[in-house]
């Protein structure tokens, strides 16, 4: 039994070696991604660089066609300009190249878009090393996916989007999950993002779902970029119990920069539609603090204490991480922050321990608001079973002098019931500070006669809107027909500057 476990671990080596040895003798190429905004009639120019391996190789260069899955994943596919005419554009100097060691090959690649064209067009170059002659053993190949988005930009094309489907359903472990399809009618790629909100017969929010799709989960962004003509499921899961009863489901999906689709259902939910966790485990753990704020100057440290307590019964399990608002977030502060006294933690019945967050600005960091999310999930300490998350905002605030800019990005409308209809103002923080706007709308008609007004405020559950990252304020309006509107908007920021704008408003 040992010299067989031996064995696997030498193989394990062996192989491990191969693969490395694989890769550093491997073509690599640069860029992997090429954006060339044109307009009808343009000639586009690009250039590959390959860069050598250890030993001489054969490079070979082909046009393929990619094909989005409804997950939001690529498929690609060889060329066929028949089928994608886009192709036919493309044309590259050369389709075999010879890489030496210590020398590296340029391909250049010239694109003709032709007067008829518009929108957003994605080929792939694919660069594959040719395989060598082996007689045994193992080999292993290596493609590099090069995207060409090739954008022409046609006065009239506007970026569309429709929600084909919207349900709640159960996944395979009987467990609610909100669903929606969102097909990119259009001829233009762009960047999708969803919330759902639940709220029960008597209109109380009962739970704010982010929504996207499984590439999206998978590679922790918000944002998932739809091709023209794709279908792309986006779905969030339902951490909160959902009673037998009617509820009013409401998706909001975010398109482009100013495009939006408001969708509402009502849905009645019967026993044993679901699966939920059992009472008991509902609020599992508990915590003494709902965020953690700080306030100070670059080079400070702070520590915080923080009461970490078991709610049930029984012994559980607790562990302490740190996650980014978002992937790349530009004002992150999790590489600050040092957690103490919170490796994995099992709490004995009811009981408690204290954790200690110590956060250290770097010296040189820039005045601005950093967040990070503090997450703490908790286990059954004998079965391991998942028993919920906990998400505790954290906040530092470094310096005095911030930036405070808001931009609005689209205005939308839906029926809410009888003649109320729901306002949707999208937002965008473009500065370095949380921003909690005051929002009123005043809306005339075509003949500048007075029709309705409004307060639009953040959602509930949201304390403000993030720097760099968008929102919707919400507010209702009565007496609206179908029809369109003239809707004059002003803004009162925290720092007290007061904002003016006029936007179209289109009731359906």
């Amino acid at each position: 039994m040992l010299s067989k476990r031996l064995f696997l671990m030498v193989m394990a080596v062996v192989v491990s070696l191969a693969i490395i040895s694989a890769g550093a003798a491997a073509v690599g190429v640069r860029p992997l991604v090429i954006d060339l905004d044109l307009k009808p009639g343009d000639v586009g120019q690009f250039e590959l660089v390959l860069s050598p391996g250890t030993a001489a190789e054969v490079v070979h260069l082909s046009l393929y066609q990619p094909v989005q899955l409804v997950d939001g994943s690529l498929e690609y596919h060889p060329g066929d300009p028949e089928i994608f005419p886009a192709l036919s554009w493309i044309s590259l100097d050369q389709t075999v190249v010879n890489v030496y060691p210590g020398s590296e090959a340029k391909v250049s690649g010239t694109v003709r878009v032709p007067f008829s064209a518009g929108g957003s067009h994605t080929a792939v170059i694919m660069v594959e090393p040719q395989v060598p002659m082996v007689q045994s053993g193992i080999t292993f190949r290596v493609r590099y996916a090069v995207r060409l988005n090739i954008r022409v930009d046609r006065p009239g094309l506007r970026r569309t989007a429709e929600l084909v489907e919207f349900d709640l359903a159960a996944d395979e472990t009987g467990q609610p999950v909100i669903r929606g399809l969102i097909h990119n009618s259009s001829q233009w790629d762009y960047l999708v993002t969803g919330e759902a909100a639940i709220r029960d017969s008597e209109r109380r929010l009962v739970e704010r779902i982010p929504l996207t799709s499984l590439t999206g989960l998978e590679s922790g962004l918000e944002s998932v970029r739809i091709f023209p003509g794709a279908v792309v499921e986006f779905s969030g899961p339902v951490t909160k119990r959902l009673e037998p009863g009617e509820y009013n489901i409401r998706m909001f999906i975010r398109y482009g920069d100013t495009g939006q689709i408001i969708k509402t259902e009502n849905m009645v939910i019967a026993p044993g539609d679901f699966v939920f966790s059992d009472d008991d485990d509902l609020g599992a753990v508990s915590f003494d603090l709902d965020q953690i704020a700080l306030e100070l100057n670059a080079g400070g440290r702070r520590s915080q204490p923080l009461l970490v307590s078991n709610e049930l019964g029984r012994s559980i399990k607790v562990v302490v991480g740190l996650e980014e608002v978002e992937r790349d977030y530009p004002y992150s502060l999790i590489e600050w922050i040092q957690l103490s006294n919170a490796e994995e933690i099992v709490l004995p019945p009811r009981g408690n321990r204290r954790i200690v967050v110590t956060t250290a600005v770097p010296r040189d960091a820039e005045t601005a608001s950093y967040h990070g999310v503090l997450a703490v999930a908790a286990f059954d300490a004998e079965t391991e079973d998942f028993l919920g998350l906990i998400s505790i905002p954290v906040s530092v605030l470094v310096g005095g002098e911030h930036e405070y800019n808001l931009e609005v990005r689209s205005l939308g409308s839906a029926l809410y019931e009888d003649d109320l209809h729901l306002i949707s103002l999208d937002l965008a923080n473009t500065g370095n500070v949380p921003l909690n706007p005051e929002v009123t709308l005043v809306i005339y008609n075509d003949a500048g006669e007075f029709i309705a007004r409004a307060e639009l405020a953040l959602p509930e559950g949201s304390a403000n809107i993030l720097p760099l990252r968008s929102s919707t304020v919400e507010g209702l309006a009565s007496g609206l027909e179908a029809g369109r509107y003239l809707a004059q908007l002003s803004i009162l920021l925290d720092n007290n500057e007061e904002l003016s704008f006029e936007r179209e408003l289109v009731i359906e």
